[in-house]
């Protein structure tokens, strides 16, 4: 984000697609780098100029969100309604999914999983960003759903989260500040952090949007400011969180939570204080997901990259190695993984096939060849020693040795390359990326 210090996170939520002058006002004078608009497709395109554009799509009813439950088939029914509005403001760098899905069982995690996944695929392919997710304050209720929850997030452009104190900004790690948990639980089971943005904050006690709100609350308009400020304060000690803005300037009815005019000046006051000097947010430029037919259509057809090459230094450092030393390829479902157990695997290259057993990789199959040597990992089983060719069925996708979750769960297959001569001191003990 350049060489200027980030001094505050704070940026505009606007319900309503309308912008009077003041609020124009505002945000240029705060020097804010983000600002989310609900419905942009209704109101005037850049209305704030060369900031970092959020995007929100409303539907009466949120429709949207009961296609939630159909996984990737419910992603390209929602894509189908949804690009025809996106396409209205190509100025939006960033497109939110369905709005506070429910994450309050298994069942759930793993259709929003399915379904995000599938969402990412299609926004990318179509060369538009995502924020994944968009879970609602204190949620998961559960913090070990984030071991299903993470599993959609390896492309993801963004994580979006919602997090409000109770009847003060009370910062207590449950509700505000939550997302912490959330990065420990996903670094604790390998998966990646996307870049955060919490795009609704403030108080809200229960909802309602005529007696939970600040405004309810007995408090002043200075006394909420100075709330989010310190807020905001942790929020600048972690760089993972780009962003937050708070609920609502441009309320659509929701009169507890309106930021008016003054409390708008005190806000905008607060974050010129702070933000002396320009600070830019990369525009996110998302690259449509590869497809290697030539690889994964022969070694194990209709399989999901689950996690790439090099992804997760943290989580491999202590086995010495820079990052994921290959590729994982799981279940396209991500709740069906048992109907992907003892799925056939194929050889990519003919050689000569070793059968081995290791604590970290499990059952698996190394095949030598004059060029290059591939790894096959985690296998439920494998078939003999023997010369092989391409195509020729090595074993069966399993869980065994080392998998997160370590349960059936983790059943995927692990696939690695290491080309001829060895350069065992790459960081990735020889091996590279098998989709470079």
């Amino acid at each position: 984000m350049g060489d200027a210090t980030v001094t505050s996170k704070l940026g505009f939520h606007i319900q309503r697609p309308e912008y009077p002058d003041w609020l124009k006002a505002h945000v240029a004078r705060s020097k804010a780098r983000v600002v989310k608009i609900m419905d942009p497709d209704h109101g005037e395109a850049k209305p704030f100029g060369d900031v970092f554009y959020i995007g929100r799509l409303y539907w009466g009813g949120e429709p949207d969100k009961q296609l939630i439950r159909y996984g990737a088939e419910g992603a390209k029914r929602w894509y189908d309604g949804a690009a025809p509005r996106m396409a209205q403001a190509p100025w939006v760098h960033l497109w939110e999914l369905p709005n506070e899905p429910d994450v309050t069982s298994e069942h759930a995690c793993i259709h929003l999983a399915t379904f995000t996944s599938e969402a990412v695929r299609i926004m990318h392919d179509n060369g538009l960003a995502v924020g994944a997710l968009c879970l609602s304050t204190g949620n998961p209720p559960d913090l070990s759903y984030w071991q299903i929850l993470g599993s959609c997030l390896g492309h993801a452009d963004a994580l979006i989260l919602h997090e409000y104190g109770m009847r003060t900004m009370t910062l207590d790690g449950w509700h505000l500040l939550r997302y912490r948990k959330a990065m420990q639980e996903l670094a604790k089971h390998g998966y990646r952090v996307p870049p955060i943005y919490i795009t609704e904050t403030g108080i809200d006690y229960a909802g309602g949007p005529d007696t939970d709100g600040w405004r309810a609350q007995g408090i002043s308009a200075e006394q909420y400011r100075d709330q989010l400020a310190a807020y905001d304060a942790e929020l600048v000690k972690d760089p993972e969180v780009v962003a937050t803005t708070p609920f609502t300037w441009q309320d659509y009815n929701w009169p507890s939570f309106a930021i008016d005019e003054h409390m708008s000046g005190l806000l905008a006051d607060y974050m010129a204080e702070r933000n002396q000097h320009e600070v830019h947010i990369p525009i996110v430029t998302p690259q449509p997901q590869r497809r290697y037919p030539a690889l994964v259509e022969t070694v194990l057809p209709g399989a999901r990259l689950s996690q790439g090459f090099g992804q997760n230094p943290g989580l491999y450092a202590e086995y010495g190695l820079d990052g994921h030393n290959g590729i994982d390829l799981a279940s396209p479902d991500v709740g069906r993984y048992m109907l992907w157990h003892g799925t056939q695997v194929h050889a990519y290259r003919a050689g000569r096939m070793v059968v081995g057993h290791s604590d970290g990789y499990g059952t698996y199959a190394y095949v030598y060849s004059e060029t290059e040597d591939w790894l096959y990992a985690h296998l439920a089983d494998a078939t003999e020693s023997r010369d092989v060719r391409a195509g020729d069925v090595l074993g069966w996708v399993g869980y065994s040795g080392n998998v997160i979750p370590p349960d059936a769960r983790g059943t995927h297959l692990h696939l690695g390359v290491r080309p001829r001569p060895y350069r065992l001191d790459n960081g990735y003990r020889g091996y590279v990326d098998p989709l470079a």
